[in-house]
C-alpha cells in the first residue's frame, strides 16, 4: 500500500503533466519541438520551479532516514 506522502507526490506530478499538456495543446507546436518532448520538458520546469519555491518558502520537508 503506497504511503500517503507518495500519493501526493504522485497526485502533484500528474497535475504538473495534465497542465504541461494542457498548455502544449494550447499553444500548438513550438518550432521545431514536438508537442510530447515540449510536455515532459515543461513538466520538468514545472516542478523543479515548485521545489524552488517550496524551498524559499521553508516548506521543504524533513530529511526521512532510509529504512
Amino acid at each position: 500500500m503506497p504511503s500517503q506522502r507518495t500519493l501526493v507526490k504522485s497526485s502533484r506530478v500528474i497535475l504538473f503533466a495534465v497542465i504541461s499538456a494542457l498548455f502544449t495543446s494550447a499553444i500548438g507546436q513550438v518550432g521545431e519541438i514536438p508537442d510530447p518532448t515540449l510536455a515532459v520538458g515543461l513538466t520538468a520546469a514545472l516542478e523543479f520551479g515548485f521545489r524552488i519555491v517550496r524551498g524559499w518558502l521553508g516548506a521543504e520537508p524533513e530529511d526521512v532516514p532510509a529504512e
